[in-house]
């Protein structure tokens, strides 16, 4: 299991159209498992109080090996979608399970790797 933390920042105001995670598995012994996810959260700055955007199973990550290509899972489906800088700030989070058809718990990253996530959004302000 990996857990995986990042801190965004986004323009006040920006509305999030999609949120598209990379991974590769080029692996006939490893593949990320079916509840491996990703989650964006908007946090309030006054309280503890949070809100998952992407719903309750988060975006989930899927693969079955053997692939040189670039894989990915996306959503366009996204709660509370306009940033708001000035009352929440937001967190993204990636949990990884590996499958292991060997027992052999040594993963080696160049057959199996999460790449990135990429956040596509609109806005109006000039920068």
């Amino acid at each position: 299991i990996t857990d995986l933390f990042f801190a965004l920042d986004l323009p006040n105001g920006a509305v999030i159209t999609q949120i598209e995670a990379l991974y590769k598995d080029n692996s006939s012994v490893f593949s990320f498992q079916s509840n491996s996810l990703v989650n964006l959260e908007r946090r309030s700055l006054n309280n503890n109080s949070f809100s998952n955007m992407l719903g309750s199973t988060g975006l989930l990550l899927s693969s079955t090996g053997t692939s040189s290509l670039v894989q990915s899972s996306s959503t366009n489906n996204i709660s509370y979608s306009t940033i708001d800088n000035d009352n929440y700030f937001y967190n993204l989070s990636v949990l990884l399970f590996v499958n292991n058809a060997n027992n052999n718990w040594t993963v080696n990253s160049t057959n199996i790797k999460f790449l990135g996530v990429r956040i596509h959004y609109d806005t109006d302000r000039l920068d």
